[in-house]
């Protein structure tokens, strides 16, 4: 399962692609007052509408994207998300936040406002320039749906302003100039499958990657559990949670899952979020023991960090996580070979705590094949012919 989720930072990212791309030839822009303010919010309004989901919005949100000269050099003005915050910890934003009703009259009024009470940047230090179009990102099931304009604003004496960044909100503010984010060495992208799939720009000239699969990756985790010693079988083995449908309580495969998960390691079934189920997958077994078949159930573990993990001792010796990121790192990928049948090879991965193989790594190399693109994490698993040595008489 999921131990994180990320939804914010692809609205700052997709914003910031649109506003370059307005701009113009920006290695020939080196000062404000260069910029050519009216033509740069004309064309940024004609950017197209994006919406990555059809959900009902419910809440309006609004960003500052700031122009400012730092050490004499036009950039653009960021903040890294402090891992005090519920969610998306760590990441980069631009400075922004819901609009609240009886306070802010418009967008921009929300944008300057947030922008203030997250970096101390006075609001009477911004020049808004104008709004971009309305960004819909996505979102998980019961979570808020948001929409978020973008507000351009020219942050006048930067150099002189005293930053003041909310520990409780941000972790560190800075700016990356203009100049690098449209060197094309800087200049990358990452693609998304979900829905009909899209693409989101990266940038890696700053202080901190803004975007890209490495800042999900990070965040991004599977949970396991370690089977107890007291277990009739596979004993101390890495597992997912789950187990048998009790044909009396579980109506389906998910809540057979989201049961066995609470039952073993403390989860509660209201903290998943059931995203579906794979194929039907029947591991081998020896004579004599029942076979069953097994359907993987996937899904997100809302607001991880908060729960208190409670591992049943009669079944589970511990639990524990590793990020997507080790999980596809070439380094703690590799693989074992069976001569049973015909032979087969199953996927092994030593990033964690533990060695994640056989029935637990086969379903982390299909559920990491149907996540990620190929060229970030190959599907093809090593297989050597068994052969036989002819010994000479």
């Amino acid at each position: 399962m999921f131990t994180s989720k990320y939804l914010r930072p692809i609205s700052c990212k997709i914003q910031l692609e649109q506003l370059l791309g307005k701009i113009g030839t920006c290695r020939s822009i080196m000062t404000l007052k260069e910029i050519p303010a009216k033509e740069l919010i004309s064309k940024f309004k004609k950017s197209p509408e994006i919406r990555l989901n059809d959900k009902p919005v419910t809440k309006s949100a609004a960003v500052l994207i700031g122009l400012c000269e730092n050490k004499g050099k036009l950039g653009l003005f960021y903040t890294l998300r402090s891992c005090l915050m519920k969610s998306h910890t760590r990441q980069v934003s631009f400075p922004g936040g819901i609009m609240e009703p009886n306070v802010d009259k418009n967008y921009e009024d929300c944008a300057l406002r947030e922008t203030q009470e997250e970096t101390g940047i006075p609001q009477s230090s911004v020049e808004v320039l104008g709004t971009g179009n309305i960004l819909v990102p996505f979102r998980s099931k019961g979570v808020d749906q948001i929409q978020i304009v973008p507000v351009v604003g020219i942050i006048h004496n930067f150099d002189q302003i005293e930053l003041k960044p909310n520990s409780h909100e941000v972790e560190k503010v800075f700016t990356v100039s203009i100049e690098k984010l449209v060197d094309e060495r800087y200049r990358h992208h990452t693609q998304f499958r979900s829905g009909r799939g899209y693409s989101t720009p990266v940038y890696t000239a700053g202080d901190e990657r803004i975007w890209g699969l490495s800042a999900i990756l990070r965040k991004l985790g599977l949970f396991y559990t370690l089977r107890s010693c007291l277990m009739k079988s596979h004993t101390r083995q890495v597992s997912f949670p789950g187990g048998i449908m009790e044909p009396n309580v579980d109506k389906s495969y998910e809540d057979c899952a989201l049961r066995e998960t609470q039952e073993e390691t403390g989860i509660p079934q209201s903290s998943v979020e059931v995203l579906g189920t794979g194929n039907i997958l029947v591991p081998f077994r020896s004579k004599g023991v029942d076979q069953i078949q097994i359907v993987p159930v996937v899904g997100i573990i809302h607001n991880f960090d908060q729960i208190e993990l409670k591992p049943n001792s009669h079944e589970v010796e511990k639990v524990f996580t590793v990020s997507i990121e080790k999980l596809v790192d070439d380094r703690y990928r590799h693989h074992t070979q069976f001569r049973s049948g015909r032979g087969y090879s199953t996927p092994v991965y030593t990033a964690g705590e533990e060695r994640i193989w056989g029935l637990s790594a086969i379903l982390t190399h299909l559920f990491l094949s149907a996540l990620l693109p190929q060229d970030k994490y190959p599907r093809k698993i090593p297989h050597v012919q068994p052969y036989q040595l002819k010994i000479k008489t």
